[in-house]
């Protein structure tokens, strides 16, 4: 859950263009021997686990209350879809 939160912060308040961050992305995979052509697949198998641990883990992180979920998984589908890390 932690990274989906970094992904949000990084993406939605501060601007960072997830396409510019791809090739970074896709370096560290290969350098860690991980298939990031498996990206997509493993991030909506991963959804439902953030969706269920969201509140209880964005507690021990988060000063004050944490965004919304759905808001949350909304923005970086969209930011992910931009960076063509996700398919429409």
């Amino acid at each position: 859950c932690r990274d989906l939160f970094d992904l949000h912060e990084l993406a939605e308040h501060l601007g960072v263009d997830l396409a510019h961050v791809r090739p970074i992305f896709e370096a560290k995979a290969r350098a860690q021997s991980v298939d990031a052509s498996l990206f997509a697949e493993r991030f909506e198998q991963r959804m439902p686990a953030y969706r269920e641990r969201w509140l209880e883990e964005m507690d021990e992180h988060v000063i004050g209350e944490p965004p919304p979920f759905r808001e949350v998984e909304r923005a970086i589908r969209r930011r992910l879809r931009a960076a063509g890390l996700l398919s429409g």
